[in-house]
């Protein structure tokens, strides 16, 4: 087990707001440490700030003895139960409902913030006072420790195309209410992403129904309701490791039609619904395509016609439905 009991030093803190940040921990000790103390490491966490630990059903005993560690070594750390195992979404809200700051702020027990990721994140604040959600950009770590070159979002064609402003000046940029570019491609990642408290209470926190993607579908309804503050530097590491990509053998995208089937019925994102659909077909066309190299042809003849459903004016979709169609068995 890591050394638990090595002391962090709290940095001092200018007049900055105060943020509870909320990290959900199911059986992954070997790596809360970390989490934890890259947040009270932070310039920017200020002395009525908070950690609040949602311990989702843990089981081992190892992520047990560090939940009872921090449960008993500072204040400033909260560690609260969720019952249930109703899955992450849940946990997440679970916090939420305890937190006594009015900035939320989001971190995985597996990821860590880099030096500098709260205080980028108030300094854009400083430029944009009115904002009430903001996001930044983050790095891939992989098991060997290397990280990925450059930010993920300014790596991708398409977000980077949409963020070409805040990545030519490296200044942030407000986006208004963008739902049309998160339904393109989502522009936030959970461990970037510091929201008004009330903000996101509004609309009713995550939904717990969705065991995966209950992110980007809490992202598409705040970007109807709310701008966007990207800031453009990365201020996290996701951690790519094997129980990260456990789903891997798993349909890719059957959480993300799940999370979009409920935006298409959402009043609040009527005039988006064409956009909508033109995504959902893209993920069913994503999942045929996994079945066909699976050669699992029923199942990818039926991905693809259900793409073709969703958007049966692009052509290509009916030339994949054709070519998935003329499979051998």
């Amino acid at each position: 087990m890591t050394d638990i009991a090595a002391k962090v030093e709290l940095s001092p803190t200018k007049n900055y707001p105060d943020v509870s940040v909320v990290i959900p921990c199911r059986n992954y000790g070997v790596y809360l440490n970390d989490a934890i103390r890259s947040v009270l490491g932070q310039e920017g966490f200020s002395r009525a700030s908070e950690i609040i630990v949602v311990d989702d059903g843990s089981s081992e005993d190892s992520t047990l003895q560090i939940l009872d560690y921090w449960r008993h070594r500072r204040e400033r750390v909260r560690i609260v139960e969720n019952h249930g195992l109703n899955g992450i979404g849940a946990a997440r809200n679970r916090g939420v409902s305890v937190a006594g700051c009015s900035w939320l702020a989001f971190l995985d027990a597996d990821d860590v913030w880099l030096p500098g990721a709260l205080e980028e994140r108030w300094m854009a604040l400083d430029r944009f006072p009115q904002a009430e959600w903001i996001a930044a950009d983050f790095h891939l770590w992989h098991e060997d420790g290397s990280l990925s070159k450059g930010g993920y979002f300014a790596n991708g064609d398409l977000s980077r195309e949409i963020l070409r402003e805040a990545y030519r000046s490296g200044q942030p940029q407000l986006m208004p209410k963008p739902v049309a570019h998160f339904v393109m491609t989502s522009l936030a990642w959970t461990g970037t992403v510091m929201v008004k408290k009330y903000l996101l209470e509004s609309l009713g926190g995550f939904d717990c129904t969705l065991q995966r993607a209950q992110d980007l579908h809490m992202w598409v309804r705040l970007a109807a309701v709310s701008d966007l503050l990207f800031v453009p530097k990365p201020t996290a590491l996701y951690r790519q490791h094997q129980a990260s990509v456990s789903h891997r053998h798993e349909e890719p995208e059957s959480w993300s039609i799940l999370a979009y089937s409920k935006l298409l019925s959402d009043p609040k994102l009527t005039g988006f619904r064409p956009a909508i659909r033109k995504k959902m077909a893209y993920f069913h066309a994503q999942n045929a395509y996994f079945h066909r190299q699976c050669s699992q042809k029923s199942k990818a003849v039926m991905a693809a016609a259900a793409a073709v459903r969703y958007d049966p004016l692009r052509l290509q979709l009916w030339k994949n439905l054709l070519a998935t169609c003329m499979l051998r068995p």
